[in-house]
């Protein structure tokens, strides 16, 4: 059965074809088989072979046979891959840049992405996000250096990157902070870290 276009990027023609896409384009040295797709992103195996197939007559992807296995990878001769690559990258890539340009933060406990992306890639309807809006748990000293990873990964997706920090016992008790309540109460997503409090309803 076809996915819904998706929230986050509706221009794709469905979820399953924009997360394939993002998949092979943001990782263009690489080269996966049509069951490492399906395994890494949940997708069905008939509809990844179904998607592989179009984008291959696309010229988007390149496709080649290994023994009984085919394997796809994206195909950099064709001049609108990087520009796709760029544009997914700003949208379903958000996490692999969070998650690169904030690894160098020491103690640590979580970086978590909220607000308007989290819920645009959770399925909610609205508008196209403005901003990204990245939770750090870890402590005050974090702040400064945590406002560095923002600009970093602001100038590699060219969208504002905003930081809040918050205390590891604040962030597991956000009952007691109306701000993190909020951010319980919505979709958001953990890029680093292993958060303990149960996700909430609808992710």
């Amino acid at each position: 059965m076809r996915s819904e276009a998706p929230t986050l990027l509706p221009i794709f023609r469905s979820q399953n074809q924009m997360q394939i896409l993002g998949h092979v384009l943001l990782n263009p040295d690489s080269e996966y088989t049509l069951t490492d797709i399906a395994s890494s992103l949940g997708i069905a195996l008939s509809t990844v072979s179904d998607e592989v197939r179009r984008l291959a007559e696309s010229s988007l992807f390149e496709t080649r046979s290994i023994g009984r296995a085919r394997v796809v990878r994206a195909n950099r001769a064709n001049p609108a891959t990087g520009h796709l690559a760029k544009l997914l990258e700003t949208t379903v890539g958000v996490p692999a840049v969070i998650a690169q340009e904030f690894a160098d933060l020491s103690d640590v406990d979580d970086v978590v992405l909220f607000g308007s992306w989290a819920a645009r890639n959770a399925g909610k309807p609205g508008p196209p996000p403005a901003d990204i809006d990245v939770m750090v748990v870890g402590p005050k000293s974090t702040r400064v250096p945590a406002y560095r990873c923002a600009q970093r990964a602001q100038e590699r997706l060219g969208i504002p990157v905003n930081v809040t920090v918050r205390s590891p016992a604040s962030w597991h008790s956000a009952a007691h902070d109306p701000m993190l309540s909020d951010v319980r109460a919505n979709p958001y997503l953990v890029v680093r870290g292993s958060d303990s409090v149960d996700t909430p309803a609808g992710q």
